[in-house]
């Protein structure tokens, strides 16, 4: 994580066209060890530009995967409609993801 760190300041520094450090404090780290877990990470990380007021919207988000996880979620929908599937049936959320856990 040190290597992939530095690598981002210099680069975020470079940018900036400034010195010095760059993280606050030590990356940390947390282990997501199910599905529920791995939900409210996403979304406590897609909702971050709306509070910080960097978008209005999810859907006008382009700062996380939201859009593509949107999308995908569309297509599912649409494609179960296509096969008249029961609409009763709620999908389990690791299918609505556009990659594999």
């Amino acid at each position: 994580m040190r290597n992939l760190n530095e690598i981002i300041a210099r680069e975020a520094n470079k940018e900036d066209n400034c010195t010095g450090r760059y993280w606050e404090g030590r990356y940390k780290s947390q282990a997501l060890l199910d599905e529920t877990a791995l939900l409210s990470c996403m979304m406590y990380v897609d909702l971050n530009p709306i509070r910080a007021k960097m978008c209005d919207d999810l859907q006008h988000s382009d700062f996380t995967s939201i859009q593509e996880r949107i999308e995908h979620y569309k297509q599912h929908k649409k494609q179960s409609n296509d096969t008249n599937s029961p609409s009763s049936k709620i999908p389990q959320p690791s299918s609505l993801l556009p990659f594999g856990l």
